[in-house]
């Protein structure tokens, strides 16, 4: 054959040997380490790997990777309505803060505020976490848009304006510098305006005011320590209402879970006044309503401190199971700037623990309905408050 055939023959060896190895190559791709890694092992075959609310919509899940199914939750009975209910009243959070709307809520837009504090009562339990959440719910403290027929109905009147929006007295712009909000003469006129509608509870004399198209259906009057322009923003109203000089009439008829004898108790910066039927049982906020002075001797009974401020209580009533009660509820601001308002209730048959290191009781919340308390900071932000709220039944009131 010679050197010649010889050399070509090992060429021709050498390039068969090299094509195979692509086509095997080809054939059988090297297999890809990730495709075989079990979903939530680490390398070492540590911990699972947390899986957490960042990955988004199962419905998006990556290719290849089987989606995450949210575990089924048992929402309890629309109709079920204990008398009393387990809230939350002590959060981590240093102010208040607007919740999410809960979408496992059962009260169609009605939504639960997001739960907040420690408490472990299978309603509205645990740390701020997921819990269940009762047959009525709110998404913000002024109440939730509509007129439900069991809550109570509120309009927002600003004092500012007439009917037709036009300016009045009140509309005054207050003088510039320090505690000059509070000393404007046209928070007088409010005052004014706010004892001769108390006097009688009488509507016509809110007439001359400019009030609210939207109503709001509420299930508790406890609105933690927060900007003013909060309620014109609530109403639809952020543009029209300057957060100064304005209130909130709720309207509602309610029947107790017991026959028993009750008090209301609270307080407010700057308006909280109740009525049941024709008699008014608490002037609570700091601006008194149904007295001409706020520091009259025949004021409401000063029970403890809410914020540092004079928590005051009313009169006993004796209240009894199928007995429906007309209810109207004042809340305001006076000169702008911060506002709260809480809405207690005591019984006279119950005792009742006191905040550390004061006289001041830990009374349960007034509500119509299982209604978790929004986060706030117990001290900081709003009143210490028993777990257990007493729950009235609570009706569309009738008309004024």
């Amino acid at each position: 054959m010679g050197a010649w055939g010889v050399s070509l023959l090992l060429h021709l060896a050498f390039l068969a040997l090299i094509g195979g190895v692509v086509i095997v190559s080809t054939v059988i791709p090297k297999q890809s380490f990730t495709q075989y890694m079990p979903i939530g092992e680490t390398l070492d075959q540590g911990v699972p790997l947390e899986i957490t609310d960042d990955l988004g919509d199962p419905g998006n899940a990556l290719p290849d990777m089987p989606s995450l199914e949210a575990p089924s939750i048992s929402e309890p009975d629309a109709g079920f309505a204990p008398d009393v209910v387990m809230t939350e009243s002590v959060s981590s959070a240093q102010t208040f803060i607007m919740p999410t709307p809960n979408p496992n809520s059962l009260a169609g837009t009605k939504l639960g505020l997001g739960s907040g504090g420690t408490g472990t009562s299978s309603r509205g339990g645990g740390n701020g976490g997921d819990s269940p959440r009762g047959p009525v719910g709110q998404i913000n403290p002024f109440g939730s848009k509509g007129s439900a027929s069991d809550a109570m109905i509120g309009h927002l009147y600003d004092f500012k304006q007439g009917p037709d929006r036009s300016t009045n007295d009140m509309s005054q712009t207050e003088a510039e510098g320090p505690g000059m909000k509070i000393m404007d003469p046209s928070n007088g006129l409010y005052d004014q305006a706010l004892r001769k509608f108390a006097g009688s509870w009488n509507p016509r004399h809110l007439e001359t005011f400019y009030r609210s198209t939207q109503s709001l259906s509420a299930y508790q009057i406890f609105i933690p320590r927060i900007d003013a322009r909060a309620a014109p923003e609530a109403f639809g109203l952020a543009q029209e209402v300057k957060p100064k000089r304005w209130a909130v009439l709720y309207r509602v008829n309610i029947e107790p879970p017991v026959s028993a004898k009750y008090r209301f108790v609270g307080c407010a910066d700057d308006v909280l006044a109740v009525k049941i039927g024709n008699k008014t049982v608490l002037d609570a906020g700091l601006t008194a309503v149904n007295v001409e002075s706020n520091q009259s001797k025949d004021r409401d009974e000063v029970v403890g401190k809410i914020l540092g401020w004079p928590m005051r209580a009313g009169n006993w009533i004796n209240m009894s199971v199928g007995t429906t009660y007309p209810m109207e509820i004042l809340i305001g601001e006076r000169p702008g700037g911060k506002f709260f308002a809480t809405l207690l209730v005591q019984r006279s048959d119950e005792t009742y623990e006191k905040v550390s290191g004061e006289d001041t009781p830990i009374l349960p919340v007034f509500q119509l309905g299982t209604v978790e308390l929004p986060k706030y900071t117990p001290g900081s932000d709003g009143p210490h408050v028993r777990k257990e709220s007493i729950v009235f039944k609570g009706s569309a009131p009738t008309a004024p």
